[in-house]
Parts: C-alpha cells; structure tokens; sequence
C-alpha cells in the first residue's frame, strides 16, 4: 500500500507540476492556466480516489493491489457506468460553469460594480 500512497503523490505532483509550467509558458493558454490545472487536479483527484478505495478494498479482502490492478479500477463498470465517466461528466460541468460564469457580468452589470460595495439583492 506505501508504494500506491508513494506512486499518487508522485503522480499529482509531477503532473501539477508540468500542467502548470507548459500553461502558464503558454501564450495562447497562459490567461486561463490556474482554471485549467484546477480542472486537471480534479480529474486526477477523482481517478486517485477511486483507485485508491479500490486498493483499500483489496487489501480488507486479503488481496495484494498492484498498481497495474488499482488503476484499472476507475475504468471498470460500477452498476450502470464506469467511474471514469462520472470523473469527466464531473469535470465537462466545471468548464461549463467557468465558461458561463462571465455571463454573470453581462446580464448584471451595475451589480458586479466593484464601487458599490456589499451585492444587494433588492436592486434585482
């Protein structure tokens, strides 16, 4: 189980890592890099889960988890669909709301003025 534990941590930091370095370089990707590494960390937070739990689940059973076997797990079907599905569903809706959140600015501007203070709903 150490090398599991040892293998993610490794695994989130390296791709934080060079997701962060290749998009905050990029000149075409440099204005949305923190969205976009926020989006990949949930991704591999879901699937790290998922293995993970599957490894723990291994183990309560007396199996010995390999890492080829736990990561396999986030691709097999639970029920009526595989989780990985669930993950990117999960984050298609997060670059939903980060696309549609600006709208917020064009439907409500004198709201989302930063010199009136405190949002006041009343003027809704």
């Amino acid at each position: 189980m150490p090398t599991l534990v040892i293998f993610y941590g490794v695994l989130f930091i390296v791709v934080s890592y060079g997701a962060w370095h290749y998009l905050s370089t990029s000149e075409t990707l440099g204005d949305v890099a923190s969205p976009l590494v926020a989006v990949i960390i949930l991704l591999l937070g879901l699937i790290s889960a998922i293995n993970l739990y599957d490894a723990s689940r291994r183990l309560a059973t007396g199996e010995k988890p390999s890492i080829g076997t736990v990561f396999s797990a986030a691709f097999k079907t639970n029920s009526s669909c595989p989780s990985f599905f669930l993950s990117v569903i999960l984050v298609v809706l997060t670059i939903a709301w980060m696309m549609f959140s600006p709208l917020i600015y064009v439907c409500w501007p004198d709201i989302c003025d930063s010199s009136i203070g405190p949002l006041d709903l009343a003027r809704l």
